[in-house]
């Protein structure tokens, strides 16, 4: 299709693949068709390939084994400001005549820039104001996002280990993974502690490390923990 459009137009098409890691999971040969098709389209093209799962779309082209090695430039998005994200979904709900209100900023500094989980939030906050709620929009809010995400959040529970299970509870309490207290509590040694968080920032899907240490990358996991 982009080549045909090219060749209509001389315009260049702009493709975006969300969660591209899937192609692993799907085929390990579909980044070989992917390739043997892109790589025809020369400037009608170009293409944006989205995943969340870092380690995973890293594999697919930083593995000189894999056809697609070396043909994309690592960009890697930072949490989402927290000022123009309450503006836009204040804008967003007053486009509809409702009410944005405070608890726009509540759920927005709750789920501290995470994309995906901003967006649930503020669409349940949406439906509470077209509903007619008028009281505890925040809490009411995320009650309803934990309720939708309560059969991801066991499933990440029962994938762990016994080591990652104690860092991740560990960082939904705000205590540091691998000190002592935590070795002492779950009866481990702070090396396996270190280990197990060690492998769960490599992953990048649950826990990430940035300025201020290692966290939870899902708010929502996080606050499921706390409550377990």
């Amino acid at each position: 299709m982009p080549a045909a459009l090219h060749a209509e137009d001389g315009e260049l098409t702009v493709v975006c693949f969300d969660e591209f890691q899937d192609l692993l999971t799907a085929d390990g040969r579909l980044d070989g068709l992917v390739r043997s098709v892109i790589q025809h389209h020369g400037d009608a093209a170009a293409y944006v390939y989205a995943g969340s799962a870092p380690s995973l779309i890293a594999e697919l082209f930083s593995d000189r084994e894999r056809p697609l090695y070396g043909q994309a430039r690592p960009l890697e998005l930072p949490p989402l400001p927290e000022a123009e994200t309450v503006r836009d979904v204040s804008v967003l709900l007053e486009a509809d005549g409702l009410p944005a209100g405070p608890e726009v900023a509540q759920i927005v500094r709750f789920a501290a820039g995470h994309p995906q989980r901003t967006m649930l939030l503020a669409h349940h906050l949406y439906n509470l104001r077209a509903e007619g709620v008028a009281q505890g929009l925040a809490h009411e809010a995320l009650e309803r996002a934990l309720v939708e995400t309560q059969d991801v959040h066991q499933a990440v529970w029962d994938a762990l280990d016994r080591p990652s299970r104690a860092v991740v509870l560990a960082l939904a309490d705000g205590q540091a993974p691998t000190g002592s207290r935590v070795a002492a509590e779950h009866r481990m040694p702070r090396s396996t502690l270190q280990a197990a968080l060690a492998k769960l920032v490599a992953a990048q899907q649950h826990a990430v490390r940035d300025a201020g240490g290692p966290r939870l990358l899902d708010p929502l996991l996080a606050e499921w923990l706390r409550r377990r």
